[in-house]
């Protein structure tokens, strides 16, 4: 449907699927999509589920893909034919926990959490939101427009960009922000070598294992 350049290494593609033909999913999960020369990636899906039909998808540059390069050099166009196998994934809203929700995405793990978002947003579950977005370098964030305006719209939603964090430094800004932490669920998406550590350090200040969601992305 859409191709969209949101800075040089980074195309937000939109893909429309037949009327009758909707992909049920749940926030949170990922969609192998194959192009007509034969190329596939496994992507997280960036979008809501209570919209099937227009789904969306970030990709990021990486040389040797030849899904990504068909991508960025203009290899594929509006009304061209993309399959879409899925869903698949267990990074899914707990949609029997009301308490305040803090998610946190580092680099391209924003697109998990945002569906994520969106979707609890649409249900109208959850008590309030903070969103915690860590990338290297002010530029890397390709959806702070979407992120501050979720912030503006909706009194309950917190937003804290994070630039160059470790992940103990992720774990400081959160604990300080909250200090109940166990009152809270946890959502975390992005490099393993990233997450993991960040998941294990709101564990030793008392998190229980069950409070954390994780999923791992790929570099």
């Amino acid at each position: 449907r859409k191709r969209e350049l949101l800075d040089p290494d980074m195309i937000q593609l939109q893909i429309q699927t037949p009327r009758t033909q909707t992909l049920r999913f749940m926030a949170g999960q990922r969609a192998r999509l194959t192009l007509e020369d034969g190329s596939t990636a496994e992507l997280p899906i960036a979008s809501c589920p209570c919209n099937g039909r227009n789904l969306y998808f970030f990709l990021r540059r990486r040389a040797g893909d030849a899904f990504r390069e068909a991508v960025f050099a203009d290899g594929v166009r509006p009304g061209h034919m993309v399959t879409i196998d899925g869903p698949t994934g267990r990074f899914v809203l707990d949609e029997e926990s009301p308490e305040p929700a803090v998610y946190i995405a580092v680099g391209d793990g924003i697109a998990p959490v945002k569906s994520l978002i969106q979707h609890a947003v649409s249900i109208d579950l959850i008590e309030s939101y903070h969103l915690y977005w860590a990338v290297p370098d002010p530029e890397a964030q390709y959806q702070a427009r979407w992120c501050r305006a979720m912030k503006e719209s909706l009194d309950n939603f917190a937003y804290t960009p994070l630039i160059d964090a470790s992940p103990e430094d992720v774990v400081a800004v959160i604990a300080a922000d909250h200090p109940q932490l166990q009152d809270r669920r946890f959502y975390l998406a992005g490099p393993a070598d990233r997450v993991n550590p960040i998941a294990r350090g709101l564990e030793h200040r008392g998190v229980a294992a069950a409070g954390i969601a994780v999923e791992t992305l790929g570099a």
